[in-house]
């Protein structure tokens, strides 16, 4: 492992690249000297990247930047600044005048969550961003038909709002003029998981956000077990589907053992040391299988009624976990034991199915697409409990390359046998195996190369045993 970490002085060792304040008058700050904490955020269930920046403000930055360039105010921020950021992993090589291979970010800074004063000229800021494309998304609503066109799958309708209302070409321009001025590159990419079906709707006047949340929640897979989430992760925006993600490589294994143990001889202990970047600083069980959560939650068994009002019918179908436990894409091998008796979850929805028959005369004048989440919905629903049955917090030194919705190994030895090799199989059979990363923060005290970099990362994994 330790030839994967070349040039490291320190587990989770940073460079630098840029952290600049943009104000609204277009003045450029350096803030590397000010930082005295950072933090980027990446949440599976959020659509964008947020930051927090804590600043020593020794210099009285709030009372020398004008608000804007027409009005000659001195003194605090208007909500209008960006914040620019580039970093790695330092490694050998890494300096040079490219941002390439660098995690790049421009955020925009929308609250002031806390000031105060230490000593008789320091201040204390911390300021919170999320990205520039946030503020695009939510100005405008959407009034229309989707559906109308040969591109009628929902991954097609979310690529066509995305294009529209998030990383549009307004959002690309504002990157364009920021590095006209700074010489700073910033490119997303976007990637979608594609959907099964044909749908057609109506978006009464939502948000773009909204409108993708609910464009997600009536998706089907090929494999019509879908669990779709859209994010932002370090390289752009993605829509992906949990039954692809879990079935991807491994990004790497982090082991649960001391740091810089002393090694048998100085070569031993040198290759302990080049481990270290692989090794978990802390961790905390946030849970590790609920029985009743899973019972109640649909997870074993669940009946749906499927209502025809116009036909004054209905039917009946049912989930049962064990008649459908092998067709879930999971991190594990072994399987959920226990049973629900009875009905946990009984659920009722409407449906038109069969009207577009050519046979169901006058209903074929609908012209409609049936409604697909009721054939999908319960086995959406229990499979959401199954990929997140055990979650863990993991701290380990700084990785510029992970992000979520990727798939990592955890390896944490039994407590009688800390010094166990990963070979050995002295691991804990119930924390230790394949995980998901669900949530993501890089956390960089300081601002310059070579400060103190670490990642918390909130990793799930279904079943408990490997």
């Amino acid at each position: 492992m330790a030839g994967n970490i070349s040039g490291y002085r320190h587990p989770g060792d940073i460079d630098f690249r840029n952290a600049s304040l943009i104000t609204s008058a277009g003045q450029v700050i350096n803030l590397s000297l000010m930082i005295e904490e950072l933090s980027v955020y990446q949440d599976i269930t959020s659509h964008y990247l947020e930051c927090d920046i804590i600043l020593q403000d020794s210099l009285d930055l709030f009372d020398i930047i004008p608000p804007n360039k027409e009005e000659n105010i001195q003194g605090g921020f208007d909500g209008f600044e960006y914040f620019i950021l580039s970093f790695k992993n330092k490694t050998d090589g890494s300096q040079g005048d490219s941002y390439e291979n660098y995690n790049n970010y421009i955020f925009r800074l929308y609250s002031i969550d806390e000031r105060y004063k230490f000593g008789e000229s320091k201040e204390a800021i911390m300021l919170s961003g999320i990205s520039s494309e946030y503020f695009m998304s939510n100005v405008h609503k959407i009034s229309r038909s989707l559906g109308k066109t040969d591109k009628n799958t929902i991954s097609n309708m979310i690529e066509s709002i995305v294009g529209e209302f998030v990383y549009n070409n307004r959002i690309k321009d504002s990157y364009r003029h920021i590095r006209e001025l700074t010489k700073f590159r910033l490119e997303k990419k976007v990637e979608y998981d594609k959907t099964s079906g044909s749908h057609k709707f109506v978006i009464p006047n939502l948000t773009a956000d909204d409108t993708i949340d609910f464009l997600i929640n009536e998706a089907d897979s090929h494999d019509h077990i879908p669990l779709y989430f859209f994010y932002e992760d370090s390289n752009g925006f993605k829509l992906k589907n949990v039954s692809n993600l879990v079935q991807a490589e491994s990004k790497g294994t982090w082991i649960y053992s001391p740091f810089n143990r002393k090694g048998a001889s100085p070569k031993d202990d040198e290759g302990a040391k080049g481990d270290d970047p692989f090794k978990i600083v802390s961790y905390t069980v946030e849970k590790q299988i609920n029985t009743m959560e899973n019972i109640l939650g649909g997870l074993f068994r669940q009946k749906t009624l499927h209502v025809d009002i116009h036909r004054k019918s209905f039917r009946e179908t049912e989930y049962d976990y064990f008649n459908t436990k092998d067709k879930f894409n999971k991190l594990q091998k072994s399987f959920f034991y226990g049973d629900a008796d009875g009905t946990p979850i009984l659920s009722m929805t409407t449906t038109r199915s069969g009207h577009e028959s050519s046979s169901n005369q006058p209903f074929t004048i609908e012209d409609h697409y049936p409604k697909k989440t009721p054939k999908f919905k319960a086995k959406s629903e229990a499979y959401n409990k199954i990929i997140f049955n055990t979650v863990l917090n993991v701290e380990i030194p700084g990785v510029d390359h992970l992000n979520v919705g990727e798939v990592i190994d955890i390896i944490i030895p039994k407590t009688a046998g800390m010094e166990s090799d990963k070979d050995s199989g002295g691991m804990d059979k119930y924390l230790s195996g394949k995980y998901m990363i669900t949530k993501l923060r890089h956390k960089v005290t300081g601002g310059t190369t070579g400060s103190p970099y670490a990642t918390v990362m909130e990793i799930s994994k279904d079943t408990s045993l490997l």
